[in-house]
């Protein structure tokens, strides 16, 4: 008989046990480039409603 171990032709994986690649996430729209006084707008409405929600927590807090 033969001598050594005996190799078997090799045979492509089943593509069931390919791994499979993961959709690419869908990714956000870039920001439009704003103006300075744009962005200077946006921080003063961000921070007034900002302190709009904490005066009615603590008014809540309070009753």
């Amino acid at each position: 008989m033969l001598s050594g171990p005996v190799e078997l032709p090799r045979q492509p994986s089943p593509a069931a046990h390919a791994p499979t690649r993961k959709p690419p996430k869908p990714r956000a729209p870039k920001p439009k480039a704003i103006s300075h006084e744009q962005a200077v707008a946006n921080l003063k409405a961000l921070l007034e409603s900002r302190k709009r929600k904490d005066r009615g927590a603590t008014m809540a807090k309070g009753a």
